[in-house]
């Protein structure tokens, strides 16, 4: 009994240890939220992307499929600002609302950090929409209906 607990508590420990960041980390990131849609194939995909390499940051959102770049953002963004998004995005890909039993709605989201380290998730992650309407200055449904 005691090697079961002893061992749930190492495996616990590793588990948090993955998820400290160092500032090396998240120097160059590029965060997916991707959205299919199952309609109108010329605009069944739709996706953002938040990238940054050092200071230098750009939100971009794509239509279609192909995907074809509709609206971006350029933007400078801190280390403290940047391991604040990172830290929201990794919780938000872990804890994202599943729309698995949905048919015609399927979202995915991919992180990668400059560790080479990814996140991977078959969710929406409220996280990220949080993150973007701040970074945006404004809702991000807004651009959505412009495009």
């Amino acid at each position: 009994m005691k090697k079961i607990i002893v061992t749930m508590l190492l495996t616990l420990l590793s588990f948090i240890a993955c998820d400290k960041l160092n500032e090396e980390d998240y120097k160059k990131f590029s965060y997916d939220e991707n959205i299919s849609l199952y309609g109108a194939p010329e605009d069944n995909q739709r996706n953002w992307n938040l990238s940054c390499d050092d200071s230098y940051c750009k939100i971009t959102y794509s239509v279609g499929t192909p995907l074809k770049i509709r609206y971006e953002k350029e933007l400078t963004l801190n280390e403290e600002e940047k391991k604040k998004i990172i830290t929201a995005l990794i919780k938000g890909i872990k804890k994202g609302k599943d729309f698995s039993g949905t048919q015609d709605y399927s979202p995915t989201n991919h992180l990668l950090l400059s560790n080479n380290k990814e996140y991977h998730g078959k969710t929406e992650n409220e996280e990220f929409y949080k993150i973007l309407n701040e970074l945006l200055g404004e809702d991000y449904s807004n651009i959505i209906q412009k495009y």
